[in-house]
Parts: structure tokens; sequence; C-alpha cells
């Protein structure tokens, strides 16, 4: 906070004397003497008010772009992105963890994927996905993938929670354009015409305990993280990507 000055202003009413004269009267008659003028009186100063104290504005936001690719999104103050390795940086896919404050990771960005495969076991607890919340995301350039192997939507932020079937709640935030699954995993993907995306705090996700980005105890816990100052900044990233 910075400190604030103030001025202090005062101000006086000046009285003017006045003296009464006696008229001149006949003969010798003395002149009476002049009425004491009467005294100066000052006014109460009037008391300062206090000037506002003035508000810091809040560090601004900055978009990251990357030269290697044209995806782009936006950064809070203080959070930064790390580079980590692939064997798949000569395809040109590269992949950036996005890191808070505090250093600690809490998205990953992929400009491209391959590979993508996996099963469910015999013993494998189904998702039973409640979607929390979802907001479209409009991206300039957008084309959809032309033979997807699922169903799509439009491009939209979603917070999806479920049961991890241990008595844990998982979570993922992410930018995809499908739809919530009922089986044992799901993998976040903005899937366009040319290549596919990743903006979550992990890719493939699930009942698995190596397959859930955020744990809570229960569904409240979890639906309760959407008040935090935490989850406002994922979202905004999210929803500011850009192709």
């Amino acid at each position: 906070m910075k400190p604030f000055s103030s001025a202090r202003r005062s101000g006086g009413i000046l009285l003017i004397t006045a003296t009464i004269l006696a008229s001149a009267l006949a003969g010798c008659a003395a002149e009476p003497a002049p009425k004491p003028s009467p005294s100066q009186s000052s006014s109460p100063s009037s008391t300062p008010k206090p000037s506002a104290t003035p508000t810091e504005t809040p560090a601004a936001w900055t978009r990251f772009s990357d030269q290697r690719f044209t995806a782009s999104f936006e950064l809070p103050p203080g959070w930064k992105l790390e580079e980590q390795k692939t064997p798949y940086a000569d395809q040109g896919i590269f992949q950036l963890n996005v890191l808070d404050a505090a250093g600690k990771r809490q998205l990953i960005f992929l400009n491209g994927v391959t590979g993508l495969g996996g099963a469910c076991s015999a013993d494998s607890v189904p998702m039973q996905v409640e979607e929390l919340d979802r907001q479209d995301v409009s991206l300039t350039g957008y084309a959809p993938a032309t033979e997807p192997a699922v169903a799509l939507t439009a491009p939209q932020f979603v917070y999806r929670a479920w049961s991890t079937g241990d008595g844990a709640v998982a979570a993922t935030v992410a930018l995809v354009n499908t739809p919530p699954v009922k089986t044992c995993f799901d993998v976040n993907l903005l899937r366009t015409a040319d290549r596919l995306y990743v903006l979550s705090d992990g890719m493939q996700v699930g009942t698995h305990e190596d397959l859930r980005p955020r744990t809570f105890a229960t569904m409240d816990e979890a639906k309760a993280f959407m008040q935090t100052p935490e989850y406002a900044a994922l979202k905004r990233i999210i929803t500011s990507f850009q192709l």
C-alpha cells in the first residue's frame, strides 16, 4: 500500500473595526470618547478530509507464444513454462509444463500427440463422470477432425469429476471437444483437422490412482474447488487458448 499525503487548509474572517463618531454639539461640550472596537475573532478551521488511498494496479497477465508453433494462451503473473523433453521433438511435437508461482505443475500443453492407445482390464472401475463446469471456447481458424474416433462437441473448457471406486473423488480441468466417457479412462484432447492438442492438468485421466490429476475426499469438496483463485486462474488460462 502506498503512503498518501493530505494538505491542511484553514480560513479566517477579518472583521473591520468601526469607530462611531458623535455629532458635534453646540458650545464647548466635550467630544465623547470612541466606543471600544469589538475584538477580532477567527472562524474555526475545517477538519481536513484524508485523500483516498490509491489502489495498486494488479499485475497484468501475459500471452505466451512460441515461434515453433502457432498456439498460444495467457499466463498469470508469476507463473511460468518449463519445457519437458520428449522423444518426438524431431516431429515438431513439444511439451510444456505450466507452473504456478510456487513452482507446482498445474497444467501441461502439447502441440501434438502420437501413439494413443490403452484398454480397460476386467476389474477396472468405469468412470461415472459429473461435469461440474463447462464453457465454450471460440477458436479462430478452428477446424474439427474429419474422421474422429468419438463424437465431437464444440471446443470447450470443462471441469469434470468422478468417483474412483475407493472412496475418493478425482477431477480434471481441460480443453476438449469430446463428451465424457463411461469407460475406466478418458483422454483430454482437442481434436483438430491437422493435429491433436492437449491443454489440461492430465492428458489421460481415469479411476486408477495414476490417472487422477486432482483428488478430493468428497464431491462437495471437488465443487468447492471452483470457488478458489487457483481454479479461476486455470479456467482463464484454458479459455484464453488460441490456435
